[in-house]
């Protein structure tokens, strides 16, 4: 008589250990919430690549599968990838100038992120499910940010608890970057101060400047300073590629680079900074608030 061998399938619709985390969820952006709204997450894993085809994404109210935004699917160890709006691709430009070249780009099949998008009104829970459909990690999200300002996980290979996440200290959050809050961040970011902000390039002898400061993560750097407005159009070269001391003061009169007074608004600062040595680029960015002449 044939032994009889039992085979036992365990469906797991439990969270499961992943290389594969949260790390930021924009739910109340400054521009239109049925384009601007994105979801942050990150490869932990030093070395594989993840296969993100079949995973899916939702706030509790809806399920979407991720889809391919032109980049593939395969996450790279160490890669962010943004997960943005399906009609961001369409009818905004918020994020151009901030989302760098090494993210990897997705979206999801449905119209929003999300049954309706991302509230803003009360408390969802984000969930990201991998294509097995094990859960794979979640985080409840609380209301109540400055709009334009993204809730951030602190320490990514962390709890998704909520004392592990905060609001970003930066307009536009960091798609595609390392979070504002990082502790291995928070230092190189305070390296890039603007004041006064607001400012207005008016002439009336008060507030007319603003000064850019900016303390380069090493000596002999070669650095860009540019600003961009919203809509990712570039505004204003200020450095042009140059070695420079590790402390600068560079000067916007609030002219674009044709010479015409820049409108009321708000505009990113964006630093790169080259290491002459290391090869290594680090970049800041902050934000101003130009007022125009009443």
């Amino acid at each position: 008589m044939r032994p009889v061998i039992f085979i036992l399938i365990f469906l797991l619709p439990i969270t499961t250990f992943s290389q594969v985390v949260l790390t930021e969820v924009m739910f109340d952006p400054l521009g239109s919430e049925d384009t601007d709204e994105f979801i942050e997450i990150f490869n932990l894993n030093q070395k594989d690549v993840v296969n993100l085809t079949g995973w899916c994404i939702g706030d509790g109210t809806g399920m979407d599968p991720i889809i391919d935004a032109g980049k593939g699917f395969f996450l790279q160890p160490n890669q962010y990838a943004v997960i943005l709006d399906p009609d961001y691709f369409m009818y905004s430009t918020t994020y151009k100038s901030l989302i760098p070249a090494d993210a990897l780009i997705l979206t999801v099949g449905g119209t929003t992120l999300g049954s309706s998008g991302l509230s803003n009104a009360r408390s969802e829970t984000i969930t990201l499910i991998n294509n097995l459909g094990q859960i794979v990690c979640q985080y409840s999200y609380s209301v109540g940010n400055t709009p334009g300002f993204s809730d951030e996980k602190i320490n990514l290979a962390g709890l998704d608890i909520a004392s592990n996440w905060s609001d970003s200290e930066v307009l536009f959050g960091t798609p595609g970057w390392k979070n504002s809050i990082e502790p291995s961040i928070r230092e190189e970011q305070a390296k890039l101060y603007v004041k006064p902000n607001p400012f207005s390039p008016n002439a009336d002898g008060y507030d007319d400047e603003l000064v850019i400061s900016s303390y380069s993560p090493c000596k002999g750097a070669y650095n860009t300073l540019r600003i961009y407005d919203l809509c990712g159009r570039l505004i204003r070269n200020l450095m042009p590629v140059d070695q420079i001391e590790p402390e600068s003061h560079t000067v916007w009169d609030g002219k674009d680079n044709s010479r015409q007074k820049a409108k009321t608004g708000i505009y990113i600062i964006i630093l790169e900074s080259l290491d002459s040595v290391s090869g290594k680029t680090t970049v800041f960015k902050t934000t101003a608030v130009l007022v125009s002449e009443q």
